[in-house]
């Protein structure tokens, strides 16, 4: 059986009880109050303001971060918080489904990885919502998942996510309107005291000031817009998608050739970012010089992009830093692609025996996805540019369901299936 340590975080203000451990950790009060079995129904009873609950895994492999007040590994944060004079055993009661669903895979990341977040304010400002209460501080959000409340609103609670942003339709909001008044505001209270990321209204929904008033209670986000429930779904699980994508850097090159984003690697110095200008200079489109930044936003794509601090810039050596869009202009730029292919320069080596036919497709495996690779030797005299050009149009053609080499194959095997059977017509020569 699993055994955690429960740890909670108070504010400095607001400690009271018996403090077996205490540290100061960036403006908090530190306490070890118990360990329990994971599947223990007895939890502490406790009133706090500002509280937090933490989960420490004895598991050396798996760890998540959820903001900047624990940073240790092989910690989970849960982010329960209490408001003042609430009961944490209401939350507590919640914390093994939670480590449960994170044992199971839902959001436990390796050690090597970090959590990602985005800023809810961020997000009002891409979707255009309307902001109906905003608490004080800044919301951050960090689960790519939302989720519309059927049954939380009736009062099922078990594996409740409060990372998520609940969306509210019109099935919702009107089942809720035709509830008594008081069994209304009963179901408005514990929807929110479970303290969803936030709330967001769609259709321009008109919502009553007692709504609000449980938010500013509890803290919780409540935010509204015209577009449609689905339409609006759909369009921020994708952004959400994009902002928390697990992601990967990798030294190279990227640039977008004839609709392709072609993914240029190699050692230092062979001439990934010669090519790369000179790709520029025949009407292609840089994105990434030296370090790519690499998300995953589905399990079949990865998106490329550069560092905010290095957009746009590429390195020379002997001239130094070069502003592309500077330039060349804004048209030989592009913020991020989709990585269809990798093209790896590497030193001509004269005992290695290059693919010189294509009918074996070669594949680069970059956070789980395989990529299409090809292995360019470089050598003087060989014009790298034309042949990254080629490599694409190349790609695309298979894509399309053309494959060159296929083709070239079928006709040779046509071709010697032909002589074999005009030899047989002829019969055995008479001498």
């Amino acid at each position: 059986m699993l055994i955690v340590s429960l740890t909670f975080l108070y504010d400095p203000a607001d400690i009271n009880g018996r403090i077996e451990k205490t540290t100061r950790e960036r403006g908090f009060f530190v306490e070890l109050l118990m360990r329990f079995e994971l599947m223990t129904s007895s939890l502490p009873r406790m009133r706090a303001t500002n509280c937090a609950i933490v989960a420490d895994f004895q598991l050396p492999c798996y760890y998540i971060k959820r903001n900047a007040v624990c940073q240790e590994k092989n910690t989970i944060i849960l982010n329960y918080f209490g408001t003042e004079n609430n009961l944490l055993d209401k939350h507590l009661q919640k914390v093994y489904y939670k480590i449960y669903k994170m044992l199971k895979g839902g959001i436990v990341m390796d050690k090597q990885q970090d959590t990602y977040h985005v800023s809810l304010n961020a997000i009002i400002d891409n979707f255009k919502l309307e902001k109906l209460y905003m608490p004080k501080d800044e919301v951050m959000i960090y689960s790519m998942e939302v989720n519309r409340p059927g049954l939380p609103l009736v009062g099922y609670f078990d594996l409740f996510d409060p990372l998520r942003i609940e969306i509210l339709g019109l099935v919702e909001w009107t089942w809720l309107s035709e509830l008594p008044n008081e069994k209304k505001v009963e179901t408005i209270d514990r929807f929110l005291s479970h303290h969803p990321a936030a709330v967001i209204f769609t259709r321009g929904l008109e919502i009553d000031n007692s709504l609000l008033c449980y938010a500013e209670k509890y803290s919780v986000p409540v935010l509204r817009t015209s577009q449609q429930t689905s339409q609006f779904v759909s369009a921020l699980i994708t952004y959400l998608n994009n902002c928390l994508a697990p992601r990967v850097t990798r030294h190279g090159v990227f640039v977008e050739v004839y609709g392709e984003g072609m993914l240029i690697m190699g050692e230092s110095g062979i001439g990934k970012s010669e090519t790369a200008i000179e790709l520029v200079k025949r009407g292609h489109r840089f994105i990434a010089d030296d370090v790519v930044e690499i998300r995953k936003v589905s399990s079949g794509t990865l998106i490329g992009r550069a560092p905010e601090l290095l957009r746009h810039y590429v390195e020379l050596r002997g001239i130094g830093i070069v502003d592309i869009h500077r330039i060349f202009g804004m048209g030989s730029v592009k913020l991020s692609e989709k990585i269809d292919l990798v093209v790896c320069l590497e030193p001509w080596d004269s005992y290695k025996s290059y693919d010189r036919i294509g009918l074996e497709t070669e594949y680069m495996e970059i956070m789980g996805v395989n990529v299409p690779k090809y292995t360019i030797p470089v050598h003087p005299g060989r014009n790298l540019a034309v042949i990254m050009e080629i490599a694409a149009m190349n790609h695309r053609q298979k894509k399309m369901g053309y494959n060159t080499a296929e083709e070239f194959n079928a006709r040779l095997m046509e071709r010697a299936t032909a002589n074999e059977d005009e030899k047989e017509s002829d019969g055995p020569l008479d001498y």
